[in-house]
């Protein structure tokens, strides 16, 4: 086995940890998937020196440095260079991982593995919040996820895993990944409606509109069984939550029927966005510096809020120039799609689309689950590029049989 594929197996164990990445830190604020990561990347790079070739880039990761730079300048002009600092340091980190999917993914059945392994990475992240729902241990009220983790960051992870298994559905190549795949669905929407995430049950039913698109390239029998879980998720919303009182409020909660009052202010967002906007009127070209979005908004605030939103938080740090960066960069990671083969064009369309509305409300600035979902879609279509095979030093030609005798 070469170097090669041993790092390609070890970065499919680092996409495996991203869904439960924050589950584990070592060294303080460093994660185990953070160390994996660069264990990666240095592999990787071993691997091209060894090789002496390189994988011609994809349109995103160069409109990604450019915006990583962009970002990184900012501590020029930033009301707090030392979270500039930071904040360059963790997209450095990015624009390793979406290089290191680009040149270790070549083949289309390279990235359906690294989609399994994200799949079964959210496996972890579904047994998680289950345990903390069966030890009646929430993180608000009725909202059920272990502490380490993000509620909303948790529905969202899993709704970019649900269209994940939706395209893997449709390339299985074995029956046991198959069922994997269709019961992580269910499982999926069960754990998203346990946190009781509203952003999060938003990008699950768009994820959720793939399913017909697989139906239509799945076999007879398995078309008996999506019929089957789907009479059991209408069965069990009208028979079994409304004999579990905690159940019932987070279902009234993802479905916009409770907490109504906060829905004129999108959960206070509106406010941030407001006081985000005010801002971007005083430094309108470059912004206020990457990373200080707490700091230069929170002042307008009652105290520090993140941003929920990606292109607030961009226009707010790096200025108008920042947001066309950020825009070139989705577009360059939907064009692939647009170009690539029809066959698997509308189930990654609606996997940008959860990417898209996740990026509208919550924090994903530094988020390697968005990027590398941006990244996959860069690849979409793309074919391995040819080897260069050495020859003899004669040519070769046709050996011609011996007379008898």
């Amino acid at each position: 086995m070469t170097v090669r594929r041993y790092t390609f197996f070890l970065f499919l164990g680092f996409i495996f940890s991203l869904p439960w990445q924050n589950a584990f830190s070592i060294g303080g604020s460093r994660t185990l998937s953070s160390l994996v990561g660069a264990g990666v990347v240095w592999l990787t790079l071993s691997v091209l020196l060894a090789e002496w070739r390189l994988a011609r880039p994809t349109a995103l990761l160069i409109t990604m440095i450019l915006f990583c730079a962009w970002q990184a300048s900012s501590i020029i002009w930033s009301i707090d260079p030392g979270l500039t600092q930071v904040r360059a340091f963790r997209l450095i980190q990015l624009v390793a991982m979406v290089w290191a999917v680009g040149e270790l993914a070549e083949s289309e059945e390279q990235r359906r593995s690294l989609m399994q392994a994200f799949v079964l990475g959210c496996f972890v992240v579904i047994a998680a919040v289950v345990q903390s729902y069966a030890s009646g241990v929430a993180i608000e009220g009725y909202r059920y996820s272990p502490q380490q983790f993000s509620l909303n960051e948790t529905a969202d992870t899993l709704a970019l895993g649900i269209i994940m298994a939706l395209i893997l559905l449709t390339h299985s190549k074995t029956r046991v990944l198959s069922w994997v795949n269709m019961a992580f669905i269910p499982l999926a929407v069960f754990a998203v409606i346990l946190t009781a995430s509203r952003s999060g049950f938003v990008a699950t039913c768009l994820a959720l509109i793939g399913v017909p698109f697989v139906l239509r390239a799945t076999k007879p029998v398995y078309r008996v069984v999506w019929a089957a879980l789907i009479f059991g998720a209408f069965a069990f919303l009208f028979f079994g939550v409304p004999n579990n009182s905690s159940l019932q409020e987070n279902l009234r909660r993802v479905t916009f029927s409770q907490e109504t009052d906060t829905l004129r202010t999108m959960t206070g967002r509106t406010d941030i966005w407001a006081a985000a906007f005010s801002v971007l009127r005083e430094h309108p070209a470059v912004g206020i510096g990457a990373g200080t979005f707490a700091t230069g908004v929170g002042s307008r605030l009652d105290r520090a809020r993140a941003p929920h939103n990606l292109f607030v938080s961009v226009a707010v740090e790096t200025g108008l120039v920042g947001l066309f960066f950020i825009c070139a960069v989705l577009v360059s990671s939907l064009v692939p799609v647009i170009r690539g083969p029809s066959d698997t064009k509308a189930l990654y369309l609606v996997l940008f689309a959860v990417l898209f509305a996740t990026a509208l409300v919550a924090n994903v600035d530094t988020s390697k689950v968005l990027w590398f979902g941006l990244a996959l879609l860069s690849l979409a279509g793309r074919e391995p590029a040819l080897q260069h095979v050495e020859t003899e030093a004669y040519p070769s030609e046709p050996l011609t049989p011996l007379p008898h005798g």
